[in-house]
């Protein structure tokens, strides 16, 4: 299930009459903007659930330079197995890809995967500096 919601002034969200269950909450950034990791929710029936989403507090700018893949598009994930292509909860920014080259901004420190196509690749991003440039190489 996939439900959507905008936040009020406050950057308080609701969702009514949600199934009891467990559930992934996250959010999409606009491109520029920090993301928040997602949150597991379990949802009791006839109880109210909160759940809270963490903005990071530092990030920094990446320009990655790809080779090894025909560069398009580029997806900024979440670490794990497989394609982000295929697993939309993992994905924190896409970028379009200017002669192998992605830029992303506002990106937390961390653990990544890169990811062109359905190829992914670790990467980390160091909390300094502000400013910083990746080489990721696609194996073939």
């Amino acid at each position: 299930m996939s439900l959507d919601a905008m936040p009020d002034a406050s950057g308080t969200f609701h969702f009514d009459d949600v199934p009891a269950g467990d559930y992934t909450v996250g959010m999409f950034a606009m491109p520029g903007s920090p993301s928040a990791p997602a949150v597991h929710a379990t949802v009791v029936p006839n109880q109210r659930t909160s759940v809270t989403l963490v903005l990071p507090t530092k990030t920094v700018d990446v320009a990655i330079h790809v080779t090894g893949a025909d560069c398009t598009m580029f997806m900024l994930a979440r670490p794990g197995d497989g394609s982000a292509r295929l697993d939309p909860d993992a994905t924190v920014q896409v970028a379009q890809c200017d002669k192998g080259v992605a830029e992303i901004s506002a990106v937390a420190p961390g653990p990544y995967r890169g990811c062109v196509g359905i190829k992914c690749v670790p990467l980390t991003v160091a909390d300094a500096p502000a400013k910083q440039t990746l080489e990721l190489a696609f194996p073939p």
